[in-house]
């Protein structure tokens, strides 16, 4: 801290004494110019010792003032900024730097006691549970994105990542609690770094940690926590009992009620209780609440975890070295069962247990379910549920982030996602070619998976109805603005060179294969580059987006102008049928009977006021279809 401090006078010292105060060394103690010691009750020091004044009241539980001081504590080498109040502290604080404001109280033992980087530059193996080859390097700037890419490339964080780790963090001697920290009754805090306005209640260990936060967006530690080896993003909240061993735990994320998490990595706005996880890729939107469920060796975004969710790695002669993909936007239902290596097709639910090693990646919206030994798919049917309708429309309201500064880069919006999409084309070829070479069969098979002849023929028209809604929604917010001029097309970044690579929903936002393929080549040639520089080259891509797409439909590998100008005339039509059987699926919960009348009404009533206006914007848009556009 950058202050002018003064030696203690004599009387300052003896009435220090007076109030139980003692020093190893009372010349190594040094004061803020203006510093009164009437508030020093209690007190020993030793080392070098930094106080500032002591002048004001502090807040210190929402509901009373007390006067700012230090009473019944033992400080080794620390610095304390102006107007704190610590007290009642068991054992000592050694080597800490503490900002102003903070409140520090009932605390076991704080110290730094070894040089470290508070748990930057930590190596976990996420994926493969006790493989050597899939991991990654947490840090304060870890991203959804980032660990995607490390994911997908692993040889980047052993070759580039480590080094810069090792050359953005330099391991320090002393610890850092920043302005307006509050840690009360907490047990032991150890190599620990708790950035300005976090609070730490009633844990039990922080070791090998750094806590994100700010004053406007304050993150939470509560009872029972035991966090090691971890980063805690801005505005989380772990709490509850919950054990978090070598995680990253990122912004305005949950984790709680006895929640265990080792090796794993949880992104923006993740939710998850009671539970186990053990090296997972967790992106964005994850969803967990029950006890019975364990998540292992798996990557997913956007998923909703039901009760009982069982996940199986470990069942070969090479060990828990095996993983899933469930891509954006999967559920399970209770007692669902995975038996990796799997790979699930986005927004599909999982039923019963998946005992074969199946690919659904190209039937995104699907069932799928164990009967026996066999897996039956279901393609497309989950396209047209109230469920996939609530669950695509409710990220946007749920995002919990605040501020401008985000680490992860989200789309919510689900039926805009070309990545989605992409699999979705490819899966209608699919059908129609397993149609087209078998044409008397009553089941299918294929990758593992059965499909019956009924479930083809349906799946069949539920993804050229996804088309519709992608490619209406497409012109009426992509393609007519950019025509009339509303949009200009200009990239920040790098024009992609083709499309043929399709897209890749890179845990929360969807990139050109080819544009991805750009950034893991920068990645890899610049080995000195600054992490906090670098954030991997995504940037641009997000302000991109629209310009991606848009010449991604012009493309070789896109769709013809009349071929989307066919869709967005059946646009409307599109979204009246998806209404209606939302609709219809919103009867038959209410048929139950479980459900409040009043809230079904609510429910009703949002649907049909998200549809009128999603169609009366399209009319006003598609009304201009036929008049020529100015080139």
């Amino acid at each position: 801290m950058s202050k002018n401090y003064r030696p203690l006078t004599d009387v300052e010292i003896e009435q220090l004494r007076l109030q139980g105060c003692r020093a190893e060394h009372w010349s190594h103690v040094r004061v803020a110019e203006s510093f009164t010691p009437e508030h020093l009750f209690q007190v020993s020091f030793f080392g070098d010792i930094r106080l500032g004044v002591f002048e004001k009241e502090l807040d210190t539980n929402g509901r009373e003032k007390r006067k700012a001081g230090i009473r019944n504590a033992e400080l080794r080498n620390v610095t304390v900024g102006d107007n704190c109040l610590i007290e009642n502290i068991g054992s000592y604080i050694a080597n800490y730097e503490i900002g102003n404001d903070c409140y520090i109280s009932q605390v076991g033992v704080m110290e730094v006691c070894t040089p470290t980087c508070f748990g930057n530059g930590t190596e976990i193996h996420v994926l493969q549970e006790v493989g050597e080859y899939i991991t990654l390097t947490l840090h304060q700037g870890l991203t959804a994105q980032e660990a995607y890419i490390m994911v997908k490339n692993p040889g980047l964080n052993h070759q580039l990542w480590e080094n810069v780790v090792q050359n953005e963090f330099v391991p320090e001697n002393k610890g850092h609690i920043y302005d307006s920290v509050r840690i009360c009754n907490v047990g032991e805090i150890y190599n620990a770094c708790i950035y300005d306005g976090a609070k730490v209640t009633g844990a039990l260990t922080l070791t090998e940690v750094t806590v994100n936060s700010s004053i406007d967006v304050p993150t939470y530690i509560g009872p029972g926590c035991i966090i090691r080896f971890s980063i805690i993003g801005l505005g989380a909240e772990v709490t509850d009992g919950a054990k978090i061993q070598r995680c990253f735990i990122g912004e305005a994320t949950h984790i709680g009620a006895g929640f265990t998490a080792t090796n794993s990595v949880f992104f923006a706005n993740c939710y998850m209780d009671n539970g186990e996880a053990c090296s997972v890729v967790a992106g964005p939107f994850t969803v967990s609440h029950h006890k019975s469920t364990l998540l292992i060796g798996c990557m997913l975004s956007f998923a909703n975890l039901g009760s009982g969710t069982n996940m199986s790695n470990h069942m070969y002669k090479m060990g828990p070295v095996h993983y899933g993909i469930m891509d954006r936007g999967c559920k399970t239902a209770s007692n669902a069962h995975l038996v990796w290596p799997a790979h699930i097709g986005a927004f599909s639910m999982v039923m019963g247990k998946i005992s074969k090693h199946v690919d659904a990646t190209l039937f995104p919206f699907s069932y799928l379910f164990g009967k026996g030994d066999d897996v039956y798919l279901v393609p497309g049917i989950n396209s047209m549920t109230l469920g996939t309708f609530r669950d695509m429309y409710k990220w946007n309201e749920r995002d919990k982030r605040k501020g401008n500064l985000r680490a992860d880069f989200i789309l919510t919006d689900g039926w805009m996602n070309p990545a989605v999409m992409d699999r979705v084309r490819m899966g209608i070829n699919l059908l129609l070619s397993l149609r087209q070479n078998q044409p008397d069969a009553e089941v299918y098979t294929y990758n593992n998976m059965l499909i019956e002849g009924k479930a083809l023929e349906k799946g069949i028209e539920y993804y050229q109805k996804v088309m519709s809604l992608f490619w209406g929604g497409y012109y009426v917010n992509c393609m007519h603005k950019f025509k009339t001029g509303e949009k200009e097309l200009a990239l920040y970044g790098e024009e992609p060179a083709d499309f043929s690579m399709g897209w890749e929903d890179v845990l929360g936002f969807p990139v050109p294969s080819s544009v991805l393929s750009s950034v893991t080549s920068c990645l890899t040639d610049s080995r000195s580059a600054s992490i906090t520089v670098q954030k991997c080259g995504m940037p641009f891509c997000t302000e991109d987006f629209w310009a991606y797409l848009y010449l991604w439909q012009r493309s070789a590998d896109g769709i013809p102008d009349d071929k989307v100008i066919e869709y967005a005339r059946g646009y409307a039509d599109a979204l009246s049928e998806q209404e209606t059987a939302v609709l219809a699926d919103l009867e038959k919960e209410m048929n139950l009977g479980c459900i409040p009348l009043t809230y079904a009404k609510e429910e009703k009533m949002r649907i049909m006021a998200y549809y009128e206006e999603k169609k009366a914007y399209a009319k006003t848009i598609l009304s201009s279809l036929d008049e020529p556009y100015q080139e």
